[in-house]
């Protein structure tokens, strides 16, 4: 199946089956390595904004899809081990209960990004270092965080992306309580299950996948 099908199939179902989940992880290596080369042919060495462990930059990815990207104003701290990271969107609405995102660490997570929409609140975290470690153990790609996280130092140490608004030392509570797998709010922008999310130092940035297929 070609890197725009297996998009085009995608972004129609929004259900990832195993085949989908392999059809999308070539299609990511498809954006990423396109975007670098056309980066290399257009731009000179002095300008160029270097690609760092396999992802394209957030900024690269904004210049190329400016007039479809979803970029959420939001002041995000990148915390996490690894700073550049990238997936498919799991989806998760919770508001100062994390009993959904400790479920979700417990999977498997490859090639996927957890995308967890805590209403902006800062007075919980959501996640801090013993989810972080199971969602890294299980190979989650990062979690983008609309709320707080705890443990920063540790956080730091675990080689797992972490995007959140900002910290407190205020831990979860648990009631069970959260939804998976539907339309979220971000900031400004709505994110749904399956869309591509790309996060570094710059920022975060969301793409829909029928929308790389057509520029692509």
């Amino acid at each position: 199946m070609s890197t725009m099908s297996a998009l085009s199939h995608l972004a129609a179902t929004r259900h990832a089956t195993l085949t989908d989940a392999l059809n999308l992880q070539r299609a990511l290596l498809s954006v990423t390595n396109q975007l670098r080369l056309r980066s290399r042919n257009t731009m000179s060495s002095s300008s160029m904004t270097p690609i760092r462990a396999g992802v394209v930059s957030t900024c690269d990815l904004f210049d190329e899809y400016e007039e479809t990207a979803k970029v959420p104003v939001v002041c995000w701290r990148n915390l996490g081990g690894k700073k550049q990271f990238c997936g498919t969107a799991v989806t998760v609405k919770c508001f100062e209960d994390n009993s959904r995102v400790k479920e979700l660490a417990e999977t498997d997570g490859a090639n996927r990004v957890m995308v967890i929409d805590g209403g902006g609140s800062c007075r919980h975290a959501l996640m801090g270092d013993m989810l972080a470690e199971r969602a890294a153990q299980n190979k989650w790609s990062g979690v983008i965080v609309y709320g707080c996280v705890r443990d920063v130092e540790a956080l730091g140490n675990i080689s797992l992306g972490v995007q959140a608004l900002g910290t407190t030392p205020r831990k979860s509570v648990r009631r069970g309580e959260g939804k998976v797998d539907l339309a979220i709010r971000i900031g400004d922008v709505n994110v749904h299950p399956g869309d591509l999310v790309f996060a570094d130092e710059d920022g975060v940035i969301f793409l829909d996948p029928k929308d790389v297929k057509c520029v692509l």
